[in-house]
């Protein structure tokens, strides 16, 4: 200390910090009244939360929910076990709703021409007129009913149905093959061989939670060999045993092959042994050795085999699966044909460009569009020359998007968490949308506004529905109780299958054109078409690239070379007049010659997060199914937001993620004595060992999991720089590792050691043990020295450089869970194997006087994952599920040559390939 600086005692040392210890903690957030029941209903109880059976639709198709609300605040999202659809299961999308709802950005209010006015205003405008009405695809009887009355009691009126990721060529094929729109329903668990073309049918699309339990469970029973025949790599392709990279043109000549194969086998039908002479000629010279090794894997199942094609397909594609899949006697198995639940599906109602046409007419006096934004989606139809055109234009929407700037009027629209409704599957099983919460900006529904253009002033959306669904009360209470209506799934279609339909249909096939560069789009994992453009979903990493916050263009290392075009070089994609700019990706397993993009990015609404993030590949579309010219052009550079790069295991697979063929025999026990200086913390007596098995066999990698993490643990997201710099929140991660082998996706988090390295370096003694096995974390003991971080061996702890939490709009911190802690700045984070779940199932044990329940205690991670890879529960218990996963004699630690004894488990990833792939 410099000689004229003051001298401090010891003693007024001690006080200075006991008076700032003092005021720290006076620094609480103010106080607020509340007012309290003045007769507490009988079903709240402070700090527990009440399940609402209900529903959503996406695209027209329901999914089963269970929506969890504390004091009247919705704040999480489960699958509905009682349904078909969900089978207590989600998709990332799903648990995004939470954050929909309590999107600050959404409309607020009536308006027109951007003034305010109330909605009885909007009624008395929209009764009786001659109304033109735009939505999107749907299943509800609710608005079915509607629809007819606008048609038979406003003469003249009309209404559309559109969503940017039509299933057009499925319902297409489907009437040529049966004379209506049918589903193709896939069932795994009937299937011993399965092969797909460009579908991703175990990551996305209606039925992707049931068909990826099926096939998971099994595979787990008595094996079902998959084959991918894709462009990007997929989920799907990735599970796939065997999967091939290929552009559109020979990815139809391979179907051409393997058809020709099965079709001329000699149980085929006269007119499809002559169809596979076409087939085999239009195929050429593509792989004869991977055709012969697909079709004799479907020929060695008849009877369990089956094709699955992508919605994006060409109809003749899908006509030419019908086929083989009646070859192959698939259909009744595996295959069943169901007539799909959605309101005209495939009929003239569903095509924009008629709606276009007849909206730019002049003979309507009013334009309503509602739920759908086609001025983002679909560019080329110039929606506003067709808004022009009408005397009226009104938007209904949760946002102001691109789409509402176009209309004289504004109507906010309800969230389906605000909403009566009814929805089908796509099995046809009915569900009833009912609401948690009332409107938060005076929402109303698709339905309520329908019934308005019929001069119904204020109508009741519950009354509407219930109306449509002739339910009595009985009835009507099991159905919201269950979120199911009994005895609703559809029939198989009783139709014989047309087979010179289809055969004239693929006789006719032009197979598509081979470009030097194919350009080829996809929706994104995670904002879907763009409506979803949440916090959480944008920064949810793509499966493979694990990219987050925008789309970029795929390319092979070898097509990247011929463009001159390294990783995060900006290219300009040109198609037609149309041209968007995004970063590369050298990816791979991409096929040559390929560029693939994301939709759904590029928004210019008023969703904040959103505008600006990513290229709208829209944009492409339309002149890319012409077959437009196309050209690629390199120029600057742009950094993706990734959280993972490195993809390699450097020789360490037996160690980090292990692998075999199914024809190897199963990996030995590792029994090596692990040494430890460390005395064990755990107490011997604990009643309970939480510990977790991981089955790296089942997992899809499709990041349902993370979501729910982010969303039951209130994970803040930290944005694309944030991203950039390394400092990614997700207590979860879903790692994926390539080799000889293919890919492994291994969800990692917080391995929860029995002699845990963190443990011993942290200077406040913030990181402890529980008695029952658990790493928990002490937030306000923690100083964010990081030692933790530095000596965890698995990277699993995060540091929370900022409050990402101090600049949340009020209305975005409702949808926070009130039994996790937000942390505040400075402090480590982790997975805490969801304690709040644990300890609230001790204390409803406690007090129904009780001890808990094998396998009662369910972890978020767990709740979601439809595979149901991940296992959770009481070692302690040997008959538990996680004991009987725990002791399998492949079950391994992670990097357990350390002695840190984690307490998660992992199954390697069993892969059965062909003898001659092996």
């Amino acid at each position: 200390m410099a000689e004229n600086e003051p001298q401090i005692g010891r003693r007024a040392l001690l006080e200075w910090a006991a008076a700032s210890a003092a005021l720290a903690a006076c620094a609480r957030a103010p106080v607020r009244k509340i007012v309290p029941y003045v007769v507490q209903p009988p079903e709240i109880v402070p700090g527990r939360p009440l399940h609402y059976a209900t529903a959503w639709e996406l695209d027209g198709y329901g999914m089963g929910l269970v929506a969890l609300s504390h004091t009247g605040r919705p704040t999480k999202i489960e699958g509905n076990p009682k349904h078909p659809a969900s089978l207590g299961a989600t998709r990332a999308i799903d648990q995004a709703l939470i954050e929909t709802l309590y999107e600050p950005d959404r409309a607020r209010g009536v308006e027109s021409a951007g003034e305010p006015v109330s909605l009885h205003e909007f009624d008395e405008r929209v009764a009786h007129k001659r109304v033109a009405v735009l939505m999107p695809p749907t299943s509800s009887r609710a608005i079915e009913k509607l629809v007819r009355r606008i048609r038979s009691e406003l003469p003249g009126s009309d209404v559309w149905f559109h969503t940017p990721l039509s299933r057009a060529n499925v319902w297409a094929a489907g009437k040529s093959a049966f004379g209506e729109a049918v589903e193709p329903m896939i069932d795994p668990s009937k299937a011993r061989a399965i092969v797909t073309f460009s579908s991703d049918f175990l990551a996305s699309g209606p039925s992707c939670v049931r068909a990826a339990r099926k096939l998971a469970d099994k595979r787990a029973a008595d094996g079902a060999r998959l084959w991918a025949i894709e462009s990007r790599r997929t989920p799907t392709g990735v599970f796939a045993d065997e999967r091939v990279a290929t552009g559109a043109h020979d990815r139809a000549r391979f179907a051409c092959a393997i058809a020709a194969r099965v079709l001329s086998d000699s149980s085929a039908s006269d007119a499809s042994r002559a169809l596979a002479t076409t087939l085999r000629e239009r195929a050429g010279d593509v792989d004869t050795r991977f055709a012969d090794r697909c079709a004799r894997d479907l020929l060695a199942a008849r009877g369990a085999a089956a094709w699955v094609v992508g919605d994006a397909e060409p109809m003749e594609l899908h006509a030419l699966a019908w086929l083989v899949n009646r070859a192959l006697g698939a259909v009744g198995g595996p295959i069943v044909a169901t007539p799909s639940p959605i309101l005209e599906a495939g009929e003239r109602s569903h095509d924009l460009a008629d709606f276009s046409a007849r909206a730019a007419s002049g003979d309507f006096d009013l334009v309503v569009i509602a739920g759908v934004n086609p001025v983002y989606s679909a560019p080329d139809f110039d929606l506003a020359r067709s808004l022009a055109g009408a005397k009226d234009s009104a938007y209904v929407g949760l946002h102001r998007n691109e789409t509402a700037a176009l209309c004289r009027w504004l109507v906010p629209l309800a969230h389906t968490l605000e909403s009566w409704g009814d929805v089908r599957a796509d099995d046809g099983t009915g569900s009833i949308v009912q609401p948690l919460i009332d409107p938060i900006f005076g929402g109303i529904t698709i339905a309520e506004v329908l019934a308005r253009v019929l001069g119904d002033l204020a109508p009741s959306g519950h009354d509407l529905t219930r109306d449509a669904l002739g339910l009595d009360d009985g009835a009507w209470n099991d159905a919201l109780q269950s979120g199911v209506l009994p005895s609703t799934s559809s029939a198989p279609t009783k139709a014989a299958m047309n087979e010179d339909a289809l055969v004239g249909l693929v006789q006719a096939w032009v197979l598509p054109v081979k470009h030097a560069i194919e350009i080829e789009l996809h929706p994104s994992h995670a904002v879907h078409d763009g409506r979803f453009a949440t916090p959480l979903l944008l920064e949810l990493p793509e499966p493979l690239t694990k990219s987050t916050w925008g789309n970029v263009a795929l390319v092979s290392r070898a097509t990247a070379e011929s463009l001159g075009v390294g990783d995060e070089d900006v290219v300009k994609v040109t198609a037609g007049s149309h041209s968007i700019e995004l970063p590369a990706l050298i990816e791979r397993g991409q096929p040559d010659g390929v560029l693939s993009i994301a939709l759904g990015w590029g928004r210019r609404g008023a969703e904040r997060l959103a505008d600006g993030v990513g290229a709208n590949a829209f944009l492409l579309r339309e002149a890319l199914e012409k077959n437009a010219p196309t050209a690629i052009a390199a120029g600057r550079s742009e950094p993706v937001a990734r959280t993972q790069i490195n993809i390699d295991l450097y020789h360490r697979a037996h160690e980090i993620a292990r692998s075999r063929l199914k024809s190897e025999k199963p990996l030995a026990p590792d029994t090596a004595m692990r040494l430890s200086l460390y005395t064990p913390q755990l107490s011997p007596t604990a009643p309970h060992a939480w510990a977790m098995s991981i089955d790296m066999s089942r997992c899809t990698g499709c990041q349902a999991c993370v979501a729910a993490c982010n969303v039951e643990n209130n994970v803040p997201t930290v944005g694309k720089a944030g991203v950039l710099n390394d400092r990614d929140m997700h207590w979860l991660r879903i790692d994926h590792y390539e080799g000889d082998r293919g890919v492994i996706f291994q969800p990692m988090l917080c391995q929860h050691c029995d002699d845990a390295p963190c443990e011993y370096v942290c200077p406040v003694n913030a990181t402890v043990h529980s008695p029952d096995g658990l790493n928990e974390m002490v937030y306000n003991r923690c100083v964010g020295t990081r030692f933790c971080s530095n000596n965890c061996p698995y990277k699993v702890r995060r540091f929370n450089w900022f409050n990402y939490h101090e600049d949340e709009p009020a209305l975005r911190q409702l949808e926070h869970n009130p039994q996790v802690t937000v942390r505040a700045r400075g402090v480590m984070e982790k997975c805490t194997f969801c304690v709040q779940r644990i300890r609230d199932a001790e204390h409803v044990a406690d007090s129904d006087h009780r001890a808990l329940a094998r396998d009662e205690v369910v972890t978020a991670c767990q709740q979601v994952c439809p595979t149901q890879a991940i296992v959770f529960g009481d070692k302690n218990d040997p008959n538990s599920a996680v004991s009987l996963r725990y002791g399998l004699p492949e079950a391994y630690a992670v990097l357990d040559d350390l002695g840190t004894r984690p307490r998660i488990r992992y199954l390697p990833k069993v892969i059965d390939k062909s003898p001659e792939r092996a």
